[in-house]
C-alpha cells in the first residue's frame, strides 16, 4: 500500500510540473505574441505620425529641393552657351560639370531622407552615432525653421558613446520635439526664436535636449504633455509627443518636459549607450 501511495503521490506531482511547465510556456509565448502586437501597432502609429510630420515639412522640403534643382538647370544653360560659342573653355566645361554634380547629389541627399522617412518599417536597431543622427535630422527642418524665422543651434558633445536604436524612429521624435519648440515661438518677435539642440553624457546613456525660448508649459499640462490627444494647438492631433514617448520607452530610455528657468521650456530625451562599442567622436 505504502508502496502505491508513493506511485500515485510520483505521478501526481509529475502531473502537476508538466501542467505548470505547459502553462508557463503558453503564458511565455501569449506575452511574446502580445509584444509583437504592440510594436506593430507602434510602427503604424508611427508611420502615420512621420507622414504627417514630413506633410507639415513638405513646402520648406520642396523649396529647398528646388534650389539645387534650380542650379543645376542653370549649370546646364551655362554649358550649352559654351558649346554653342564654338570655342568652348575646357577648363570652365570641367567646373560647370563639377557644380552639377554637387548639386546632383546635394538634391540626391534631400531626397533619401525624405525617403528613409516616408518608408514603412518594423524597429530596425544598429548601432547609432547620436551627433551624426542630430545634425541629420536638424538638416531636415532647417528650411522649415527658416520659414518660421527660427534659428536652429547646436552644442554637441564630443566623444559620445554610440546608442543602439532605429535611426528612423529616433529621428522622428527628434523632429516632433524641434517642431513642437519652433511652434512653441511663433508669436515671439522673429528675432528672439531660438532653438538651442544639445547633446551630452548621462548615466550610462546618451542625452538629447531641445531647448526653446517661447512660453513655456502650463501647470496643468505639465503631466498630460505626453499623453495620447492632448495638444495646446489648434489643428493639433495630439499624438505626436505620445508617439515619441513609446518610441523612447522602446528603446529603453525615458523623455521628460520642463520650464526654464529664465523663459521657455526644454524637452529632454536619454537612449541606453551600446557597451560594446567604443565612443564616437
Amino acid at each position: 500500500h505504502d508502496y502505491r501511495a508513493h506511485v500515485s503521490v510520483a505521478t501526481g506531482v509529475g502531473a502537476m510540473q508538466t501542467l505548470l511547465i505547459v502553462a508557463l510556456m503558453f503564458e511565455r509565448r501569449r506575452r511574446q505574441i502580445a509584444e509583437q502586437e504592440a510594436q506593430r501597432h507602434l510602427d503604424n502609429a508611427a508611420h502615420l505620425d512621420r507622414r504627417a510630420t514630413l506633410g507639415e515639412l513638405s513646402a520648406a522640403l520642396a523649396h529647398e529641393l528646388s534650389q539645387p534643382l534650380g542650379a543645376i538647370m542653370h549649370n546646364a544653360e551655362a554649358a550649352e552657351m559654351a558649346i554653342d560659342s564654338g570655342q568652348p573653355a575646357l577648363l570652365e566645361l570641367r567646373e560647370i560639370l563639377a557644380d552639377i554634380r554637387h548639386e546632383d547629389s546635394r538634391a540626391g541627399q534631400i531626397i533619401s531622407r525624405m525617403r528613409a522617412l516616408l518608408r514603412k518599417h518594423e524597429l530596425d536597431i544598429e548601432s547609432l552615432d547620436v551627433n551624426a543622427l542630430t545634425r541629420e535630422t536638424i538638416a531636415l527642418v532647417v528650411p522649415a525653421a527658416a520659414e518660421k524665422g527660427v534659428d536652429v543651434d547646436m552644442d554637441l558633445t564630443s566623444n559620445l558613446a554610440p546608442i543602439l536604436g532605429d535611426r528612423v524612429h529616433l529621428q522622428q521624435v527628434l523632429l516632433n520635439v524641434l517642431l513642437n519648440g519652433m511652434d512653441a515661438m511663433a508669436t515671439l518677435p522673429q528675432a528672439t526664436r531660438r532653438l538651442l539642440v544639445r547633446t551630452d553624457h548621462g548615466d550610462h546613456c546618451v542625452e538629447v535636449s531641445v531647448k526653446d525660448v517661447g512660453c513655456g508649459i502650463a501647470p496643468d499640462a505639465a503631466r498630460r504633455i505626453f499623453g495620447p490627444f492632448f495638444t495646446t494647438k489648434a489643428q493639433g492631433l495630439g499624438v505626436g509627443l505620445s508617439i515619441a514617448r513609446s518610441i523612447i520607452q522602446a528603446h529603453g530610455g525615458r523623455i521628460y518636459a520642463e520650464n526654464n528657468r529664465d523663459r521657455g521650456a526644454t524637452i529632454r530625451f536619454s537612449i541606453p549607450f551600446n557597451r560594446e562599442a567604443r565612443p564616437a567622436a
